[in-house]
């Protein structure tokens, strides 16, 4: 490996090092109450240094996102690609984008991604004047959103095709299944102090529920 490759290397594993440390301090504490100093010094390094791989908090946020919502289109195309059945391309798409990359199964890591794909308005860590900078990043997520959407719809409206949902406007149908699927996580990232059962158990049973109410 050459001198430049090196160096190259050595950037991308320092801005995944700050990535990293940013994810892990803002679910632990908050967005509001975390500072790119705080990071810094996290990952001793210098403040100056991670403003040269990010402007300020708020890019930093957004890159989250955007790496939140790569790993999950590759999870949802997947999907689509691997099983013919409506049924269960629902069910596994829906425990996918309520439990992006697994990460329900490995525990406490449940909101370390889905805590950056829920909407803007949810407010995973929102207080009212952090909510502007959200929304001002929100059109490069959006069009991920949209992406992840299609998936849906392209596999609702195969199961109204097929006879195996109610006859119904697919629109309607997947749109049903998205706001499902946003409530669920967002009330279990945003609610922790609630006596929520298993969460594993709980969203299993959405999915059920949900399934069984769009099925023939």
């Amino acid at each position: 490996m050459g001198t430049k490759e090196r160096r190259e290397r050595q950037k991308e594993n320092l801005r995944q090092e700050i990535l990293d440390a940013a994810r892990q301090m803002f679910l632990k504490n908050g967005y509001e109450n975390v500072s790119m100093r705080q990071i810094a010094a996290k990952i001793e390094y210098s403040p100056a240094t991670i403003y040269l791989y990010f402007k300020n908090k708020s890019e930093l946020f957004h890159s989250l996102c955007e790496e939140a919502f790569a790993k999950l289109e590759k999870e949802l195309e997947g999907i689509v690609k691997v099983d013919d059945d409506p049924t269960h391309r629902t069910k596994h798409f829906m425990g996918a984008a309520a439990d992006p990359v697994g990460c329900l199964r490995k525990g406490r890591r449940l909101t370390s991604a889905s805590v950056f794909i829920i909407p803007t308005t949810t407010g995973c860590f929102s207080r009212r004047r952090t909510l502007r900078t959200r929304i001002r990043h929100f059109s490069t997520r959006d069009r991920r959103e949209k992406k992840s959407f299609r998936y849906l719809l392209e596999i609702v409206s195969s199961g109204v095709e097929q006879g195996k949902f109610r006859k119904s406007d697919p629109m309607m149908l997947a749109q049903t299944c998205w706001s499902i699927m946003h409530g669920i996580t967002s009330l279990l990232i945003t609610q922790m102090g609630f006596p929520w059962v298993k969460r594993e158990a709980l969203i299993h049973g959405v999915i059920e529920t949900l399934v069984r109410g769009v099925a023939r």
